[in-house]
């Protein structure tokens, strides 16, 4: 199975991934946008996807790792959580 359509597999078999016409929670962001929108450097994004904090695919190797935009949502609701206790 080639990664891109593991992806969509992933996608599809994640029934709180699927757009539910609440904005853009099915995109996928790249490093990149992650590192923006954590205000992290990118290493410390890799370091989340490698210790399983923040799921990831591999969408080929000229393509790299994307997450998706509701996983980052849902990190940073953690950790605002683990700030307020």
């Amino acid at each position: 199975m080639t990664e891109q359509r593991h992806a969509f597999v992933y996608s599809r078999n994640r029934p709180d991934l699927q757009n539910t016409g609440q904005g853009r929670t099915n995109r996928l962001l790249n490093i990149d946008q992650v590192r923006r929108r954590l205000n992290c450097s990118k290493s410390h994004v890799y370091n989340l996807i490698q210790s399983g904090a923040l799921p990831a695919v591999t969408l080929g190797a000229s393509k790299g790792k994307r997450v998706y935009e509701s996983e980052v949502e849902r990190y940073l609701e953690r950790r605002q959580e683990m700030e307020d206790a």
